[in-house]
């Protein structure tokens, strides 16, 4: 029943029945009747149930490899509360500091789907807009629900709360933009908070009275929004500093405003009543006093600033232009599902906040770049790409947990050392240059087939996926299981032997060659007594067909699309190929690095170490005998295997040091061009170097004297 229903999630019940039936080897290899389905109509049965059962939103929750859920609620209404761990995170410290801090915002949008979006955003203190020049604007928890009661706002933040330390107990303040339901479920669960009112919010609907008392040209609106909000040059009643202040401003303001409205209107005045009726609001929600308790920055008069919503209107229009990506403005698509805003929609924006971020600490962010206060944690680019990838996220996991008293006390951050490789991936591996020269010299394959074998080895071989060792209970047998993508299992057993390797696969059987042997004799280092074994075997004749490459072209039949002789280039008059200039470096590790000498001691123990890169003898690391205790070293870029292609290969980015023995054949081996000149010794080695090392030097490199 597991197996039916794992096939069900990815494949229709048709094919689901078919793979099931073979897997258990069908009627003639079953063990019981259980193992094979009953027929094709209990599988649309049972996809049929997992469809009405299963929620799609709730089982990528469960399934998702990051949590992304912080509350999910079905009685008496649907509510998600979505949330990452950073985004709580930050909202601890951020909004709750008494050093550094900003007031969250919440302001609910639409248009997304059949449920309303409340995302709550918030101010990242640690870094600054290119663009504005202060802290951005970052997404954080979201909720998605169906109504806007007070009960609902109140379940939603209550979650946020619970999952975020210290902010129901220390947050500083909040800002809505006006509405009843939700200021007054947030101001119930953050009772320390100080809710505030945002200003452009609060002037619409100052306007909006105006028109429907008859004062409605613009010019005569202005006197009276003037007199509340101010100018540039005069300020207005919510300049006022406390409760005081504000008092003292409104009786100033009140026969002015009543005066203007009659000579406008020709009636009795009604504006000042409204303005009245919200003094209370006013002068908890709006005036200085208010902003500076909940946390608003000062400007350069050490005034708080006024409070606005624009961080959640700024987030509200990335989640729109994400949507509208998706969508591409398909009315038919319009209406989105959960599933599809929480995953294309809500985790793509905040990705690539989070990819920016990372960006800002190398200095490399379009967007962003690091606030003046931790300006000390900059990573230089060269030396961030110097780390390898675990680095560069544990650096970003500690820079997100440092807090604001931890930024003022100028706190470092310090990751695990980086190896003697800067980069961590696995360099790429090849077999001998004479293999197939070796193989071609038996006469037992014809040389495609040959070629054709050594590169499918070479993929297997930097394929980190393709061979395990199987495991056992006796210590002295080896057996790997090599990835075969047309055995039954999945895979092929390779039994090491002494001298050769043994390999279930069918070529094997028929004349003991295989890139499955092949492949393991190169990782277990038997491969020059697997091709001594290779020559004294018995092989059946060759097959007058091979499946691996195209029939010789002497044979008889169609040969496929391709043209008897090969293609060659026009020879064009005035090219001269033995004229042309040749490459000074041919090979990826050629380069203008110069060589050294050091001790084998102070080479690091590495497995890539033990032995000289060119000839692969092992250095003699358990006794050190002079003067064979030194060897050459030198900087040079490698090959690694495609992370989706093993068989392709890619040159590193960053140089790293590559030991070889003191032999004249090994140097002039893989590098043609080295002459004594670019033998550099430091002073450190020189002043340890004996007589009998000089003479070795002498012999094997032509050094006259160490420089």
């Amino acid at each position: 029943m597991e197996a039916i229903k794992s096939e069900l999630k990815q494949n229709s019940p048709s094919v689901a029945f078919k793979s099931v039936s073979s897997a258990s080897g069908g009627v003639a290899s079953a063990r019981q009747p259980g193992d094979l389905p009953r027929s094709l109509q209990q599988l649309y049965d049972i996809k049929c149930k997992a469809s009405k059962t299963e929620d799609e939103m709730l089982q990528y929750a469960v399934h998702s490899d990051q949590p992304c859920v912080i509350e999910h609620q079905d009685i008496p209404e649907d509510i998600w509360v979505l949330g990452k761990p950073h985004m709580l995170h930050d909202l601890s410290r951020f909004c709750t500091s008494e050093t550094l801090n900003h007031p969250i915002s919440v302001d609910p949008t639409f248009n997304f789907g059949r449920y309303e979006v409340t995302p709550v955003t918030y101010k990242h203190l640690f870094l600054k807009s290119k663009r504005t020049g202060s802290a951005p604007s970052f997404l954080g928890p979201t909720a998605l629900h169906y109504s806007k009661k007070r009960e609902v706002y109140k379940k939603i933040t209550h979650a946020i709360c619970n999952s975020t330390p210290n902010l129901a107990r220390c947050g500083k303040g909040f800002i809505t933009d006006g509405e009843e339901a939700l200021f007054g479920a947030l101001g119930e669960e953050l009772r320390h908070a100080t809710g505030l009112r945002c200003f452009r919010h609060f002037r619409q609907n100052c306007q909006k009275k105006l028109h429907s008392l008859g004062v409605q040209k613009a010019t005569e609106q202005q006197m009276f929004i003037d007199g509340v909000f101010g100018t540039h040059s005069k300020e207005g009643l919510l300049d006022a500093e406390d409760k005081l202040d504000l008092k003292k401003r409104m009786r100033e303001a009140k026969l002015i405003m009543e005066k203007n409205e009659t000579e406008i209107t020709g009636k009795e005045p009604n504006f000042w009543g409204y303005i009245e009726g919200h003094e209370r609001m006013m002068r908890k929600c709006m005036i200085g006093s208010a902003r500076r308790k909940a946390g608003m920055p000062l400007d350069g008069s050490d005034t708080p600033l006024r409070s606005y919503t624009n961080q959640s209107e700024s987030i509200n229009n990335k989640l729109t232009r994400m949507k509208e990506a998706i969508t591409k403005n398909n009315k038919v698509k319009t209406n989105l599902t959960k599933l599809k805003f929480t995953r294309d929609v809500w985790e793509a924006v905040d990705n690539h906040q989070q990819e920016e971020m990372r960006s800002a600490l190398a200095g490399m962010s379009e967007e962003y770049e690091l606030a003046d206060i931790v300006t000390y944690l900059q990573v230089p680019t060269e030396e961030w790409f110097e780390m390898n990838e675990k680095q560069r996220m544990e650096y970003t996991s500690r820079f997100n947990k440092l807090s604001v008293d931890d930024v003022m006390a100028k706190k470092k951050i310090r990751v695990a050392d980086a190896p003697a490789t800067t980069d961590q991936r696995n360099e790429y591996r090849d077999f001998p240059d004479d293999l197939q020269g070796q193989l071609e010299a038996m006469g037992s394959w014809t040389n495609d087939l040959i070629g054709k074998i050594i590169e499918e080895s070479r993929e297997l071989l930097n394929n980190p996926n393709a061979v395990q060792r199987k495991p056992c209970q006796i210590g002295n047998e080896a057996i790997f299981l090599v990835f075969g993508k047309n055995s039954k299992r999945g895979f092929y057993e390779c039994k090491v032997h002494h001298d050769h390797i043994q390999c279930t696969c069918k070529n094997y059987r028929y004349n003991n060659m295989c890139k499955h042997s092949l492949c393991v004799a190169e990782i277990v280092g038997l491969l020059s007594e697997h091709m001594s074994y290779l020559r004294k075997s018995r092989r059946q004749k060759n097959p007058t067909k091979s499946t691996l490459v195209d029939p010789p072209k002497e044979a008889q039949g169609k040969k496929g699309g391709c043209h008897k002789n090969p293609w060659r280039p026009t020879n064009r008059a005035g090219t001269n190929q033995d004229s042309m200039p040749q490459r000074p470096y041919t090979e990826l590790h050629h380069n203008d690095e110069p060589f050294g000498v050091c001790f084998l001691c102070d080479v690091p123990n590495e497995r890539k170490n033990d032995a000289c890169k060119q000839c692969h003898v092992a250095f003699p690391r358990r006794q050190l005998i002079s003067p064979f205790d030194i060897v050459i070293s030198h900087r040079e870029k490698w090959y690694y295997p495609h992370p989706q292609n093993p068989s392709r290969r890619l040159p590193s980015a960053q140089l790293t040091t590559r030991y070889y023995c003191v032999k004249r054949s090994c140097i002039l081996s893989r590098f043609p061009y080295f002459s004594p000149s670019l033998l550099e010794i430091n002073e450190p080695e020189r002043s340890r170097l004996q007589k009998s090392h000089f003479d070795l030097l002498r012999n094997e490199l032509d050094l006259d004297s160490p420089q």
